[in-house]
């Protein structure tokens, strides 16, 4: 998944992911290819 500027998970993701930002909720899991400029956990 391509995402051109923030991308927001609050569940499950796999697989590859690129974005300008990344941010992941409190119940959030992000696995795979990951490719952002920064990231950030909501808690």
């Amino acid at each position: 998944m391509s995402v051109p500027g923030c991308a927001s998970v609050d569940g499950k993701f796999e697989g590859v992911l690129k974005a300008k930002s990344l941010i992941v909720g409190q119940w959030g899991y992000v696995t795979g290819q990951i490719s952002v400029d920064t990231a950030a956990a909501r808690i």
